[in-house]
């Protein structure tokens, strides 16, 4: 933060911090859908029990972008994902309040 008092251009400075929100945010997404993820690998979790995954074999790479939608969506929408056991549950509302 001292280095920003050394820059003369507001519109850089707002740049910065913009960035700075924007890569905490993806972050934060990142560690809630590695997180779902997790919870939907137990045994009765979402990517055994979802529908539109039924039968189907789900490489890792599906199964975390699907579980970053979710968490993605958790701050502005909807998506078609829901929890399916009380584990899922908690963790839900859990970040839905926090």
């Amino acid at each position: 933060r001292d280095q920003l008092h050394r820059v003369n251009s507001s519109l850089l400075i707002h740049t910065i911090r913009l960035s700075q929100l924007l890569f905490a945010l993806i972050v934060l997404n990142h560690f809630l859908a590695c997180i779902w993820f997790y919870l939907g690998g137990l045994s009765g979790g979402w990517l055994s029990m979802e529908p539109s995954l039924a039968g189907q074999s789900v490489t890792v790479t599906y199964g975390y972008f699907t579980a970053l939608h979710w968490s993605i969506t958790q701050f502005h929408g909807n998506v078609d994902l829901n929890p399916y056991n009380m584990r899922e549950r908690i963790f839900a509302v859990f970040v839905v309040l926090f």
